[in-house]
């Protein structure tokens, strides 16, 4: 069975919007761990973030499940519908390792 561009389109998006995720992701673990360093440092995260009960930071930590909830969900979509082209290569194993073979579709970059 032939899948169509419109397919491929959809994978395209979920990979980017996997990869945003991850991005943000990142966003917030830089902030609070910038908020644990003020925080043992200075001992006035609350005060500086303006935050007495830290429902901000709670928050953080509400949305990074969120998301991780919802790579899951796009890695779930992408190893059930993509009409996968896999590639098979190597990256290394370190100074002294042999290199390590992987293979991964190049469409939605998944490692199978």
């Amino acid at each position: 069975m032939e899948i169509s561009d419109d397919n491929d389109e959809t994978i395209f998006f979920y990979k980017d919007m996997k990869y945003s995720l991850h991005n943000f992701n990142y966003q917030l673990e830089l902030l609070l761990e910038e908020n644990n360093r003020l925080h043992s440092k200075l001992n006035l995260s609350n005060i500086l973030l303006n935050i007495d009960d830290n429902t901000f930071i709670n928050y953080i930590h509400n949305k990074l499940s969120v998301n991780k909830e919802n790579i899951k969900i796009i890695d779930d979509y992408l190893l059930k519908n993509c009409n996968h082209e896999i590639i098979e290569d190597y990256i290394e194993g370190g100074v002294e390792d042999d290199m390590i073979k992987i293979k991964y579709c190049s469409k939605c970059e998944m490692s199978i």
